[in-house]
């Protein structure tokens, strides 16, 4: 794999962004990934809708769109957060990398797997030593 889609990314492709949708396609699903970190954000965003819904027709969409999101995430490969990642996060704390932790969590997954992270959030990643970055929304 070759790329690693950032939520906001997966996000663009889920509602059909021409350029991503256009650039992810393209790419095709050997070279294209997700963490889990973006995984566990969407889950539990989708979680919390189910809960938050108050009517049947509320919670009935929460759980339409959690099964849209479990369906999106089957056709990618899902790199996992490794102890490597762990203490890769660890250090870059320690060097004062001041970005949120979820965001380093997935900044570290592809760095220890030397893939380019695809993102709208250049200005908080391009903080991070060695990242390669890479915006596709607006190519």
């Amino acid at each position: 794999m070759t790329f690693l889609l950032d939520t906001d990314h997966v996000s663009l492709d889920q509602r059909g962004h021409p350029i991503v949708r256009a650039r992810v396609q393209a790419a095709g699903s050997t070279q294209v990934a997700v963490s889990i970190i973006t995984v566990e954000e969407q889950m539990r965003g989708w979680l919390a809708a189910i809960r938050a819904a108050t009517t049947p027709e509320a919670r009935t969409t929460a759980y339409q769109r959690l099964r849209m999101a479990v369906e999106y995430f089957a056709s990618f490969a899902v790199v996992d957060y490794t102890v490597q990642a762990e203490a890769l996060v660890s250090d870059l704390r320690k060097q004062g990398i001041r970005i949120g932790t979820q965001d380093l969590r997935i900044a570290a997954i592809a760095i220890v797997h030397g893939i380019t992270l695809v993102t709208r959030n250049t200005r908080d990643f391009a903080q991070v030593p060695g990242l390669v970055i890479e915006d596709w929304s607006a190519m």
